[in-house]
């Protein structure tokens, strides 16, 4: 099995830029360019959002607004009437035809000129109607509040109840908006009601165009749906979950507020505005649906995604390919100046190395020092074991030159049974303990075993010699040889320094 040389070391973030290269900076710029994307993502996302935000509030407002006129006009028209019919007639429990008829026929002129009023009401402080622009219900009791709990004072303001049919005198749902009269102790003496069937504030928010999960809702101020768009019947007059931090407490005046919520209906979160009638008791939500708003945001996400991730995948191909003719090139350099046997370097690489570390030894006036080692009666082996068992004699050989040298040091196969093994920093007497050292080694470790299983002992001689001033490699080598050749002569499995 071929055996390593020692190569000289190469530092990791040596081999690593050999390995990338350019391609290192190529990956930089995608990384930059991946963390730019992202961030443009992000704060492309949150854009958009305050966009939605932004026209959710502004369109709550105006929704708001809108419906606040209707609103305003009947407390309008109520006040006049309360103004007009004082309450000690009220507090009459009987009433001529002839005045009650009045009163029905100003009740209807009166519902007549207000948009989505289908009746006004007087009653007194039972609650019984006195007088309605709705004949049919004269006599009957209001289901307002106020009249079921009598222990809640009465304000001078426009006060809003939402009625589901089932207590509804009409039978149908309906939004009552009532102003009352206060007695001394704040106690309701009477008053003037309209109402509104929620089907007009249906209607009213079906004329607005919405997306397919975009939502309006309209709710009073205890939370309870009064019309949504688009229709849901089952949430009609279903109280939503009391308030949170999410959605902070409104006074009487005009106000609004945006945030981003799931809604307690559906479960789509969604971008809300939410605005106040100033003076009346009613909300208006306005939600864009996230996921539909982040369309086209998640479709410019995918993208920019699947671009940069083909180009990283292209990059990758690319800096693969880079990798393998890179292994290949080091492969054939390796090649190039190995020898196949043994895996230590060839003649071509000493060579090479000996003549720049020569020169850079004469330079800086530090010591060289080349052996050059062979084994003792090849031939023979060869003739009398067979070239199998000779390769494993020349294996065995590198492996203890590769285990008795440094990793400064450069092993070096010469050709046939003859090695070099080169020094630098080596001084003479520092070479030559190295040689005998090798001798010994060899001496004594385990026999090689030939095919048969038969041992097949061996020896090396070697050559040394140390630069001197003036020499080249040539010369060097020149010299080792010679040395070698008296190590041979004078007996072999021994060392000779020159």
């Amino acid at each position: 099995m071929p055996l390593q040389s020692k190569p000289l070391p190469s530092s990791p973030l040596s081999r690593l830029c050999a390995m990338t290269g350019v391609f290192g900076l190529l990956f930089v710029m995608l990384a930059a360019i991946g963390a730019g994307l992202v961030l443009d993502l992000i704060r492309s996302r949150e854009a958009l959002i305050a966009e939605r935000v932004a026209l959710a509030d502004q369109r709550s407002q105006f929704l708001a607004q809108w419906l606040g006129t209707t609103i305003v006009s009947v407390d309008y028209v109520l006040k006049g009437l309360n103004d007009m019919i004082p309450p000690e007639e009220l507090i009459r429990r009987t009433a001529t035809p002839a005045e009650t008829e009045r009163l029905n026929s100003l009740l209807t002129v009166k519902a007549d000129s207000l948009p989505g009023v289908r009746s006004l009401f007087l009653y007194g402080p039972d609650c019984v109607y006195r007088a309605t622009s709705n004949p049919a219900f004269l006599g009957y009791h209001s289901s307002q509040s106020f009249c079921t709990d009598r222990q809640v004072p009465v304000e001078d303001r426009v006060h809003l109840q939402y009625i589901p049919a089932e207590q509804s005198v009409s039978q149908q749902p309906v939004l009552l908006v009532a102003r009352h009269h206060s007695g001394p102790d704040r106690h309701m003496t009477g008053g003037s009601l309209a109402s509104i069937p929620l089907s007009y504030a249906q209607d009213w928010l079906n004329t607005v165009p919405v997306g397919p999960n975009d939502v309006l809702t309209l709710t009073d101020d205890s939370m309870t749906i009064l019309a949504r768009a688009p229709y849901i019947a089952d949430a009609i007059g279903r109280r939503l979950p009391p308030r949170t931090d999410t959605l902070r407490q409104f006074g009487s005046e005009r106000a609004s507020q945006t945030m981003v919520a799931k809604s307690q209906i559906d479960g789509r979160e969604r971008i809300f505005g939410v605005s106040k009638i100033e003076n009346v008791p009613l909300l208006i939500f306005v939600g864009f649906d996230l996921s539909d708003a982040l369309g086209d945001w998640r479709k410019r996400c995918w993208q920019l995604g699947s671009g940069f991730t083909v180009l990283l995948g292209l990059a990758g191909i690319a800096f693969r390919a880079h990798r393998v003719a890179l292994r290949q090139r080091e492969a054939m350099r390796r090649l190039s100046i190995t020898d196949p046997l043994t895996g230590v370097y060839n003649r071509r690489h000493l060579v090479a190395t000996g003549a720049a570390l020569a020169a850079g030894s004469i330079a800086q006036d530090s010591p060289l020092s080349l052996l050059l080692i062979d084994i003792d009666r090849f031939k023979l082996v060869n003739d009398r074991w067979g070239h199998p068992t000779g390769d494993r004699v020349i294996q065995t050989l590198a492996d203890d030159m590769n285990g008795e040298s440094r990793t400064t040091d450069t092993v070096a196969r010469m050709g046939g049974e003859e090695f070099a093994l080169l020094l630098p920093g080596t001084a003479a007497a520092d070479a030559r303990a190295m040689a005998e050292r090798l001798c010994l080694r060899v001496r004594q470790r385990p026999p090689v075993m030939s095919e048969n299983g038969q041992p097949v002992p061996f020896t090396i001689s070697i050559g040394v010699a140390t630069l001197r001033p003036g020499d080249s490699f040539d010369s060097l080598t020149s010299r080792a040889d010679a040395a070698l050749y008296a190590a041979k002569e004078g007996g072999r499995d021994r060392v000779f320094a020159l």
